[in-house]
Order: C-alpha cells, then sequence, then structure tokens
C-alpha cells in the first residue's frame, strides 16, 4: 500500500484550519488523505479523513470533534460522518417471460451516521444497533434509501451506540442491501451495501479507538426494510434483528435464501434473537394475517417458526409486541419496545427481564 508523507494539505482545509499537521498521509490507492489533528482557533479536531471524489477535490468524511463540545469526545456523546462507496451490481429477477434486469439506484457515495453515546468507555464499551429506513420515493430508477434519523436517535438515547446510512432500493421492490447480485446469477455478501456500510463503521471503530464492542451489532429496518433484517443479520452473522412497522413480505417463505426469510437462525453455532414491533391498525403489515404487503409481528412469527421444524434452527426467542391503533407508523410505544428488545438482545438487560417472548 503506498503512502506519501504531505509538507502540505489541501486549499478547501487550509483556508478553515489555522493549523493543521503536516503529518499528513494520502493513500494513493483508495484516495484517502488521514490528517491526525487539525486546529481551529482553540478547538482541536482530530483523526480527519478526507476523500478524493470524482469531482476532483477532496471532500471531508469523518472527524472527531474537540473533547468538550457538544458532540466531542472526553465522555460527551460523539457524532461521526462516514461514507462508503456501493459497488456495480447486476440486480435480477424472474418474471413468466424469464429473467429480467432491475434498474437500481444511482449511490456513488452513501453516508453514513455513527453516534456513540456519552458515558461510553474503553472499560465499559456500548453495543451497536444499526437502524435502516423503509422505502424511498419511487422512480426509475428509484431514488438511495435515506437514513434513518429517527432510528439513530432513539437507540442512542438507549445507551447504545447506533448508526444508519443509505442504500439502494431497486425498481423491481428489491435491493442490494443482503447481497450483490451477478449476471452470472452468483451472490456476493461482503460487497453488499450491507457489508460495505458494516465495514465501513467496523474500520472507524478500530481506526479510532471507539468504545463499540463490536461482537454485539443488532440490526432493525423499518416497513420496507422490515422485510429483510432477519437476513441481513444471519447473512452477516449479527447478534440480533427487530423488524418495525412490518415483519415479513408477502411470502414470508423461511427459505435461507437472500431474498426470503432464513431457514437456520444460528450465527456462530448459536442461535440469535429476533423481534418484531407492528401496530393493530397497519393494512399494510397487519398483526395477525397477511396484509396488502406481508404480516406484521404475531404473523411473522407464527409464520416463521411454524416453517423451521428444528427448533435449534429457530430464533432463541422472538419477541413481539402490537401496538394498539397503531397504523404503518412507529409511535413512542414501538420505539420503546424496540430499544428493550435491543438491550434484551445485546445482554444489556438482566435474563429476567427478557425471559418471555411476547410482551
Amino acid at each position: 500500500m503506498k503512502h506519501l508523507c504531505l509538507l502540505a494539505i489541501p486549499a478547501a482545509i487550509a483556508a478553515h484550519s489555522p493549523l493543521a499537521s503536516a503529518q499528513a498521509t494520502l493513500n494513493l490507492n483508495d484516495g484517502v488523505m488521514r490528517i491526525p489533528s487539525v486546529t481551529v482557533g482553540s478547538d482541536v479536531y482530530t483523526n480527519v479523513i478526507l476523500r478524493f471524489g470524482a469531482d476532483g477535490r477532496f471532500g471531508l468524511e469523518a472527524a472527531t470533534p474537540p473533547a468538550g463540545n457538544p458532540g466531542g469526545g472526553g465522555g460527551g456523546a460523539q457524532t461521526l460522518q462516514l461514507s462508503y462507496a456501493p459497488q456495480p451490481n447486476t440486480q435480477y429477477w424472474y418474471t413468466a417471460q424469464g429473467r429480467v434486469v432491475a434498474a437500481c439506484s444511482n449511490l456513488p457515495q452513501a453516508a453514513i451516521t455513527l453516534k456513540v453515546p456519552a458515558g461510553a468507555t474503553a472499560q465499559a464499551k456500548v453495543p451497536l444497533v444499526i437502524s435502516l429506513a423503509g422505502w424511498a420515493p419511487s422512480g426509475n430508477p428509484p431514488a438511495p434509501v435515506p437514513q434513518d434519523a429517527a432510528g439513530l436517535e432513539q437507540f442512542a438515547a438507549a445507551g447504545m451506540a447506533s448508526a444508519t446510512f443509505e442504500y439502494r432500493g431497486c425498481d423491481n421492490w428489491s435491493s442490494p442491501l443482503i447481497a450483490r447480485t451477478n449476471v452470472n446469477e452468483t451472490f456476493d455478501i461482503a460487497s453488499s451495501d450491507f457489508g460495505l456500510g458494516l465495514a465501513a463503521i467496523k474500520a472507524a471503530v478500530a481506526e479510532r479507538n471507539l468504545p463499540i464492542d463490536t461482537s454485539r451489532i443488532v440490526v432493525a429496518g423499518t416497513s420496507f426494510s422490515s422485510n429483510l433484517i432477519f437476513t441481513v443479520a444471519t447473512k452477516h452473522r449479527l447478534q440480533g434483528a427487530i423488524a418495525l412497522a412490518g415483519g415479513c413480505d408477502y411470502d414470508c417463505n423461511a427459505t435461507g435464501t437472500t431474498y426470503e426469510q432464513p431457514n437456520d437462525f444460528r450465527v456462530n453455532g448459536a442461535a440469535i434473537r429476533v423481534a418484531a414491533v407492528s401496530g393493530s391498525a397497519d393494512q399494510l403489515f397487519p398483526p395477525v394475517g397477511l396484509g396488502s404487503s406481508g404480516y406484521g409481528a404475531s404473523g411473522a412469527r407464527a409464520r416463521i417458526l411454524t416453517a423451521i421444524p428444528d427448533a435449534a434452527k429457530r430464533p432463541a426467542s422472538f419477541y413481539t409486541y402490537v401496538a394498539p391503533g397503531a397504523g404503518h407508523e412507529v409511535n413512542a410505544t414501538m420505539w420503546a419496545k424496540a430499544r428493550t428488545f435491543a438491550q434484551c438482545m445485546t445482554n444489556l438487560r438482566p435474563a429476567g427481564d427478557c425471559a418471555a417472548d411476547d410482551r
């Protein structure tokens, strides 16, 4: 890997920075510049990362704010802006006429927001919840799915690190979130949108010594993404998954494929815990029975557990909650339940608080 020690920094940084470290390094392979510290007045920003973009300019990718400032270190909450570059993808599906190639979102660079709660330390690392938003506006190609700002704040408020990121959608209501599909009908998990987003988060944790325990990661998804997150969790070897305002899609098949539900919920030899939260008046994903888009909390739980005959392959727990009167939304009570379920999945709560499947 080639590195170049710079004696000066880009004009874009110098214009805003009275003093910056002369020991910046530029990785010529990926166009990433790392600056140990940048001083602006009396404030020192550390771990500054710039990336060379297609427009021929360096853009700020991440920086740790000064200690003691809002959003800074020194025991306060930290919010970091990261990114990943989605890889070329040939998304396809089958109709009665044969294979059709989908049009997918154009997303050269996907934004990631990572939030570390106040009080997290190297001696008391916190688990991470990655929260994914639902379907983006229609179009051809469709717009990318945005970050889930609500989920980011909800899980961070519960004493856990939280993250969210953009990902691509395709015009057949699918996504390269779980796996990239190739024209030769092969699949790749690591270079999927979720795989690259997760890798970028883990790299930031390692490079910046962030107090996050990456052996305890839960994924949450709302509406469209709620159909995918059980498969995301098992394929990407996470510790739990929470479906919000959903549970599983119209078919709800437990086949183990990348586009249907897992038929084996074991990760590293042990079954993981999952949850589904939905509203009693949700017409798209009703709690019991099939709606216009799929199954909500109780229906998804029943169908998935019934479809897996081997008890060892079923989820270790399948928590469900149905919010009285709620439609296709996530209200305050539903968020509270999701936070509790995430705490149970990452062992932040005593076992006695997490024994029952239905609450």
